[in-house]
């Protein structure tokens, strides 16, 4: 499943005990392990040397776009031209397909553009955001129809600001009792990898500052 040149993203604990996430590209695979280049920490940049028998989960796309993840472990070094890191990767049937609702989620408020039915548009805030899609305020107003195609745009706040267009489906408008406002759950259905990848990162930043917080 796994193909050389494939992205991949490593979430680890590191030695204060922090989850971790990094970015590595597969160079080599021989069916039950794989060479990596080492990993750049997804916040920093900042290569990381993860130690013989670390244990990591390994996230990933297929060919078909479709996300897994796998538990792996760092089994060995390899000094070449390119330095790398082994590691072990299960059969395919160990691999767990994850579904939508299994991306993190975190809450958030960035700034969107939507538009449905390729004329009407509105801008509003995106209050919660994962790889799979994002759920809205619904300004005053606006009629939003259940299960129709809009385009969603917004820019994503990292390093390097990263500006995102997706094609998605309005799944549900419900109010929030909470609040009492409007809000409504729209779901990606055309999104690029390296966009999936960026929110991804953006999502387990978001979830790293919060657990700052509490400490």
């Amino acid at each position: 499943m796994l193909q050389i040149g494939d992205g991949i993203t490593i979430e680890y604990v590191n030695e204060n005990k922090e989850v971790k996430t990094a970015k590595s590209k597969v160079l080599e695979n021989n069916n039950d392990h794989i060479f990596i280049n080492y990993p750049a920490d997804k916040e920093t940049g900042r290569t990381i040397y993860l130690n013989q028998q670390t244990e990591i989960t390994v996230f990933f796309f297929d060919e078909n776009q479709i996300p897994y993840k796998c538990t792996s472990e760092v089994i060995g070094k390899r000094k070449e031209d390119i330095p790398m890191i082994v590691i072990s990767i299960p059969p395919k049937e160990e691999m767990v397909r994850l579904q939508r609702r299994e991306y993190l989620r975190v809450d958030t408020m960035l700034k969107a553009t939507i538009t449905q039915n390729d004329v009407e548009t509105f801008d509003t805030f995106i209050v919660n955001i994962s790889a799979g899609g994002v759920a809205i305020a619904v300004p005053e107003g606006v009629a939003l129809q259940e299960n129709g195609e809009v385009v969603t745009e917004f820019e994503l706040p990292l390093k390097e600001p990263v500006k995102i267009k997706a094609v998605a489906e309005m799944k549900r408008v419900y109010e929030d009792e909470q609040t009492g406002k409007t809000r409504a759950i729209i779901e990606f259905t055309e999104l690029t990898n390296d966009h999936q990848q960026y929110i991804m990162k953006y999502c387990f930043q978001q979830q790293l500052l919060t657990r700052l917080k509490k400490v």
